[in-house]
C-alpha cells in the first residue's frame, strides 16, 4: 500500500505487519476482504485502483501532518 508513492510498488505482507504489530489479525481480515481490490506483485500488495488508495488515504490519513507522519515511519523502517 502506497500512500503518495512512500514506496515503490507497495509493501511485503511483513512489511504492514511490521507496521501494525498490535493489529496483525485485523490486517489480515482486511487483506482478505480488500483482496479483488488489491494487485499483488510477488511477496508486494499494493492498491489496484488509484481511487480505493484515495479513499483509505482520506479515512486514515485525514491531515498533511498525519500523511508526514506516516511518510517518515515509513522511511524509518527501510
Amino acid at each position: 500500500m502506497d500512500p503518495h508513492g512512500a514506496t515503490s510498488g507497495g509493501l511485503s505482507g511483513s512489511e504492514l505487519e511490521a507496521q501494525f504489530p498490535d493489529r496483525v489479525r485485523e490486517l489480515r481480515t482486511l487483506l482478505r476482504q480488500l483482496r479483488p481490490y488489491l494487485q499483488y506483485r510477488g511477496s508486494l500488495v499494493d492498491f489496484h485502483h488509484e481511487s480505493l488508495e484515495e479513499a483509505v488515504l482520506v479515512r486514515c490519513i485525514p491531515d498533511p501532518e498525519a500523511l508526514t507522519r506516516e511518510h517518515a515511519f515509513l522511511a524509518d523502517h527501510f
